[in-house]
């Protein structure tokens, strides 16, 4: 939980959408965990995948970008 919340804090702060993949299964002695996730500007997650391999599509409004930093008006993009 901690790297979601990790990628959502980035999003936030940085006022962008992040998609973060992370490989799933075994290989050797590593086990990946998947999960990876797509979270939005204002921080909140617009998706999560399990721990099966998987392939996602995720629709983002890239205008939300420019909403989200006029709504916090005390950040400066200049």
């Amino acid at each position: 939980e901690l790297f979601e919340w990790e990628v959502r804090v980035q999003a936030f702060q940085s006022t962008v959408f992040i998609a973060m993949c992370n490989r799933v299964g075994q290989e050797g002695d590593v086990a990946f965990a998947g999960e990876s996730l797509v979270a939005s500007p204002d921080g909140s997650l617009l998706y999560k995948a399990g721990r099966e391999e998987c392939l996602i599509s995720v629709d983002i409004m890239l205008g939300d970008v420019m909403k989200e930093r006029d709504r916090r008006g005390w950040l400066s993009f200049g």
